[in-house]
């Protein structure tokens, strides 16, 4: 239970979610051990924040993943290019589009769910 800045009492739930096996094969390929080994030897705390919001980016929708890699480009010396998650981020299929449901298990979970919802309702 959480309390709200007025003291109201806010539910909180914490549900576990599978990962598309496209979602699963980008964090293989960012979470190599050898990888993790460079990651946690070499990196700065601006680089670990920069990487859990690549893993965050990832868990919503792959699809974040190429726009960061998009706009990533033009800055020769990220993180993006220094980790070569420019790899990573190639998995996300050129034709995908950003309100491509199937790349996401929590989004495919939450539009389950909605249908499920609206079928208890009918």
């Amino acid at each position: 239970m959480v309390l709200s800045q007025r003291g109201s009492v806010i539910d909180e739930y914490i549900i576990f979610i599978t990962p598309t096996p496209l979602q699963l094969e980008i964090f293989h390929k960012i979470l190599s051990p050898d990888r993790v080994d460079d990651l946690i030897e070499q990196s700065t705390t601006a680089e670990s924040l920069a990487l859990i919001g690549i893993l965050t980016k990832i868990s919503n929708s792959p699809i974040l993943l190429r726009a960061t890699a998009e706009s990533a480009k033009e800055k020769e010396r990220s993180m993006f290019h220094k980790r070569n998650f420019t790899e990573a981020a190639n998995l996300v299929p050129e034709k995908a589009q950003i309100d491509d449901m199937s790349l996401s298990g929590m989004l495919v979970s939450f539009v389950s769910a909605e249908i499920f919802h609206q079928v208890q309702g009918s």
